[in-house]
């Protein structure tokens, strides 16, 4: 008994990292196509950091994947990040279903090698679109269901992002982003982000001296003494 639920654990997680890395790597790729800059890229316990002149591999026990990437620009972000949010399901999706067929055709049990191997490839692609409400740790830039469906707070973030890097590369805000294409994802009154300072600036930088000002002041009164 015991030696079977070693043989088990050891297929199930040689098949969830098998998943894991290439929905990961699947992102990866499409953050390169989509004009990202790669950051850092993690599979379970390996992660790759690219942020230093060169490459750092680190080692860990997680068992968790991600890609770290910031947006160069912000034209046709929204559209750019959902394609880069896609690929992984789309890569989850498509060879869990060739196993799938492979599977049917050797009418094998789930509880074999690959039956292991199809369920995991499931898993993998609940995990991917589970609502980010539901995980005990979200993602810092939000799940990939989040990026692909685009709420205004998701949006919101991605666009800040782009309007950082632009700025740390020496670009003004007024020309890395379109004020009118985000005025939409401007947070609300009373909403405390730490994106308002940067649209703040961006109102004032575009000219819209009044109500750049107006946010500023909102923003400082709603600051705490701490």
């Amino acid at each position: 008994v015991l030696r079977s639920a070693v043989l088990m654990t050891t297929v199930a997680l040689s098949a969830w990292l098998f998943h894991l890395t290439l929905h990961e790597l699947a992102h990866f790729v499409a953050a390169r196509f989509a004009n990202f800059e790669l950051r850092a890229l993690r599979f379970g316990p390996l992660k790759l950091d690219f942020t230093g002149p060169r490459l750092k591999i680190g080692v860990g026990l997680d068992l968790s994947g991600g890609v770290n990437a910031l947006p160069r620009g912000a034209e046709r972000l929204a559209s750019r990040l959902r394609w880069v949010a896609a690929a992984g399901p789309l890569m989850t999706a498509a060879v869990t279903g060739a196993l799938w067929l492979l599977w049917r055709a050797r009418a094998e049990s789930l509880a074999s090698p690959l039956g292991v191997v199809v369920v995991m490839g499931g898993f993998t692609l609940f995990t991917a679109l589970i609502p980010g409400a539901l995980l005990p740790a979200p993602p810092a830039m939000c799940t990939a269901l989040e990026q692909l469906l685009q709420p205004r707070r998701v949006l919101a973030h991605w666009f800040n992002a782009a309007a950082l890097q632009a700025v740390l590369h020496g670009a003004r805000l007024s020309t890395a982003v379109d004020l009118k294409q985000v005025e939409a994802l401007l947070p609300a009154d009373g909403e405390v982000e730490g994106i308002e300072l940067g649209w703040s600036l961006a109102c004032l930088d575009a000219g819209d001296v009044a109500r750049g000002r107006e946010r500023l002041r909102n923003m400082a009164s709603r600051l705490t003494e701490e």
